[in-house]
C-alpha cells in the first residue's frame, strides 16, 4: 500500500523550514509521495514552488500535486515548472491537473472561466507535446528541459465530469480524486 502526505502548504504562515521539516521527515518514514493542493484566491505558498523545495530535500519521496489548477496558469510555463521539479527530482514528479470550480481564481487570473474545460483540453495536449521535445511552433523552439521520464512527468487528471474519463484516455496517465472524492 502507498500513502501520500499532504504538506501543510495551505496554513496561514507556514514556512519554508516547515516545509522542509515535513518533507525530510517523510522522507525518513513510510510514506510514498509529498502532496500539495492548488488554490490562486488564497494565502497558501504556491504548490510547484514548495515541491521544488522538497525536491532539493529529498532522495526518495515522491513529489504529487492534487491538483493544480490548470487553465488558471500559462500552458508553457507550467509545462517548463512540471519538467524542471522531474528533472530536479530524477523523475519522482507527478502532475496532477484539474479545472477547478471555483470562478475567483479565474478571475485573478484572467482566464475564462466557462472555458476552463476546452482550455484544459488544449493545455493537456500542449504538455504533452512540449515534454516530448517538439517545438512550440515553426517560429519558437523547444520549451523546458527535458523532462527525467520520457513523455514528461506522470500525468494524473481530476475532476468529475464525464469527459474526464476521455482526458484521461487521451493524455494522461491515470486520475486523481481531488480532495478525496466520492469512489
Amino acid at each position: 500500500m502507498r500513502i501520500a502526505l499532504g504538506l501543510p502548504s495551505r496554513i496561514a504562515g507556514a514556512s519554508g523550514e516547515l516545509m522542509l521539516e515535513w518533507a525530510t521527515r517523510a522522507e525518513r518514514g513510510p510514506f510514498s509521495s509529498l502532496v500539495v493542493t492548488d488554490r490562486v484566491v488564497s494565502t497558501a505558498l504556491e504548490p510547484l514552488a514548495v515541491l521544488a523545495a522538497a525536491a532539493g530535500a529529498t532522495k526518495r519521496i515522491g513529489l504529487m500535486t492534487s491538483v493544480v489548477i490548470g487553465p488558471t496558469r500559462e500552458t508553457t510555463l507550467l509545462a517548463r515548472q512540471a519538467a524542471t521539479i522531474d528533472t530536479l527530482s530524477n523523475g519522482r514528479f507527478t502532475l496532477g491537473v484539474g479545472i477547478g470550480v471555483r470562478e475567483n481564481d479565474y478571475l485573478a487570473t484572467g482566464f475564462d472561466f466557462h472555458r476552463r474545460g476546452r482550455r484544459v483540453e488544449e493545455q493537456l495536449a500542449m504538455l504533452r507535446r512540449l515534454w516530448a521535445g517538439e517545438p512550440l511552433s515553426k517560429d519558437v523552439g523547444t520549451v523546458g528541459p527535458p523532462p527525467s521520464r520520457r513523455g514528461g512527468p506522470e500525468l494524473l487528471i481530476g475532476g468529475y465530469v464525464a469527459a474526464v474519463v476521455r482526458r484521461i484516455a487521451q493524455w494522461g496517465d491515470g486520475y486523481m480524486a481531488p480532495g478525496g472524492g466520492e469512489p
